[in-house]
């Protein structure tokens, strides 16, 4: 590539989300989704950019590294309310004090790799 390709060069297909009705990224036919959310994820990791603005283009990627420290805030405290749930539970079965907690990494790690 000679770096003067438009847009168009950027692959169109929602991959996929073949079946869900989704055409573009946030529309699909009504009751034809049933993961909307896997759908959106397909549509945001594929679609072609909405813009060839470079400001519009820089804003997005602002909007998503955003959105991706969101994510990242919100899975760290979901793995610690996991991780004391899973102690509390442990110690109520009578786990030693210093056991407490063993295992829970690996029924976390496993979830990271594959999302």
């Amino acid at each position: 590539m000679d770096g003067k390709q438009g847009l168009d060069v950027v692959p169109t297909p929602i991959h996929g989300a073949e079946g869900t009705g989704a055409t573009e990224c946030g529309a699909g036919q009504y009751g034809a989704a049933t993961d909307a959310t896997a759908t959106h994820r397909a549509c945001c990791l594929s679609a072609r950019p909405a813009t060839d603005s470079p400001a519009a283009l820089i804003d997005e990627i602002r909007d998503l590294e955003d959105r991706k420290s969101a994510m990242a805030a919100r899975q760290a405290r979901l793995a610690v309310a996991f991780e004391l749930q899973q102690r509390r539970e442990q110690a109520d079965a009578g786990v030693p004090s210093d056991q407490l907690g063993a295992g829970v990494a690996a029924q976390i790690e496993p979830v990271k790799l594959f999302v």
